[in-house]
């Protein structure tokens, strides 16, 4: 089933950076910044569709059919290159991938690798995919769970997220047993060499949030600057008038956490989504100059609520535009699939995006199909 994807604007040619005309005399703007939705490709079958940009054109990592994981070279036109290389035969592990470029090479994460146990495996490789360090695998604790794991990279540093939840035992269909246990982020502190050097447990005191101390380690992204670490992740809102069942107190919001550089909670930004939607999946984060970029995935009342595993969770895909503070500038609804075939599992789920100077690149997945569009900000 092919997604309806709407583009906006015909011409990313058009797009400028803002002009210095965009600050009047008494220092108020006088153009606003906007998303502009460029072309969309399908280049290939399968899920969790990662982009990494090179000079001449891309390398797209995803999971293949066959649960292989794979990464394939296109040129500027998403034209395959011919280039294609395993990074990780089919295994018994979760369908799961983490790639991303840092600490001088190619990162790449996967799921119980091999049968060893529920963990997570990240992998540094070299400009030949050859392994250059290996954290093994990270088993997980009785109060985590290692599904859909987040990873920030900067400098010689990585912080690789799951979810952590108090007690763990007890979360039927990811509902907690009690609104007084904590639910968060898992953290583990990996140095160039992928070792662990430290273990954080990430919580939140979210204004807003039903209840306040609990939102999602399941479906995050971070960020890290040089003197914040940022996590985007969904809270229930305990609005129940939308969806009266599901796997939150009512629907899921979006917020930006803001902790420390010791990682210590100062402040929840938000909410930045609407009450009347169900929004999750918050995967893909990244900065544009001096502005963020969030991919989420959502769902209207009309879609019907997310039951919790093994029912299907996809749904719309949105795209937001941030400004320092937070503050959402620009929405773009990037797909537009059927109630219908959103309740059957065949909408859109885990997005990813990669940034290079102006241009963006947004990536999801579809039925059984990634797909890439590229992005960029034009004012008005």
């Amino acid at each position: 089933m092919r997604p309806f994807v709407l583009i906006i604007s015909t011409l990313l040619t058009a797009c400028t950076p803002a002009p210095d005309s965009a600050v009047d005399d008494s220092g108020s703007p006088e153009l606003s910044p906007q998303l502009v939705m460029g072309e969309a490709w399908n280049p290939v079958d399968g899920s969790f569709g990662r982009v990494l940009v090179r000079d001449e054109g891309f390398l797209l990592g995803f999971v293949s059919m066959g649960n292989e994981h794979l990464l394939r070279g296109y040129d500027e036109s998403w034209q395959s290159t011919g280039e294609l290389h395993t990074l990780a035969e089919p295994g018994d592990r979760q369908p799961d991938m983490i790639l991303v470029d840092g600490l001088g090479g190619m990162l790449h994460g996967l799921l119980g690798k091999d049968g060893d146990g529920p963990g997570t495996t990240l992998r540094l490789l070299d400009d030949a995919n050859s392994e250059i360090a290996s954290s093994g695998n990270l088993l997980e604790t009785d109060e985590e769970r290692s599904l859909d794991p987040s990873l920030a990279v900067s400098g010689e540093r990585a912080w690789l997220g799951t979810e952590y939840r108090q007690d763990g035992a007890g979360w039927e269909d990811n509902i907690a047993p009690s609104a007084e246990l904590e639910r968060g982020l898992l953290l583990r502190e990996l140095d160039a060499d992928l070792a662990v050097e430290a273990t954080h447990t990430l919580t939140a005191t979210i204004p807003g949030a039903e209840p306040p101390g609990q939102f999602w380690g399941l479906g995050t992204a971070q960020l890290r600057d040089a003197d914040r670490h940022w996590v985007f992740a969904a809270a229930a809102s305990g609005a129940t008038e939308h969806f009266a069942e599901g796997e939150s107190a009512g629907t899921r919001r979006i917020w930006a956490l803001e902790y420390d550089n010791d990682l210590t909670f100062i402040a929840a930004h938000g909410p930045l989504t609407p009450e009347d939607e169900d929004s999750y999946w918050c995967t893909a984060v990244a900065r544009m100059g001096e502005h963020t970029l969030l991919a989420h995935t959502f769902r209207r009342p009309e879609d019907g609520p997310v039951l919790g595993p093994p029912a299907p969770d996809s749904g719309h895909i949105a795209l937001l535009l941030l400004d320092a503070d937070f503050a959402v500038l620009d929405r773009v609804e990037v797909t537009a699939y059927r109630s219908d075939d959103i309740a059957a599992g065949m909408g859109g789920h885990r997005a990813g995006l990669a940034v290079e100077g102006e241009r963006a690149w947004l990536s999801w997945d579809g039925p059984a199909e990634v797909w890439v569009q590229e992005l960029s900000l034009g004012w008005e």
